[in-house]
């Protein structure tokens, strides 16, 4: 079924896309310092709890 953000709260959303995007980061400032477009997957990403 669908995931909601109430499902798995802020700070595990955030970790669950960092980690999607092969951030260590773990807050949106510190995943500004880590982003740039030229990396970004082409491919979609879907939630796959652990």
């Amino acid at each position: 079924g669908a995931v909601t953000l109430a499902d798995i709260g802020v700070p595990g959303a955030l970790a669950q896309i960092a980690d999607s995007l092969g951030y260590s980061a773990r807050t949106v400032a510190d995943m500004l310092d880590e982003f740039d477009p030229r990396h970004l997957p082409g491919s979609p990403w879907v939630y796959r709890p652990g």
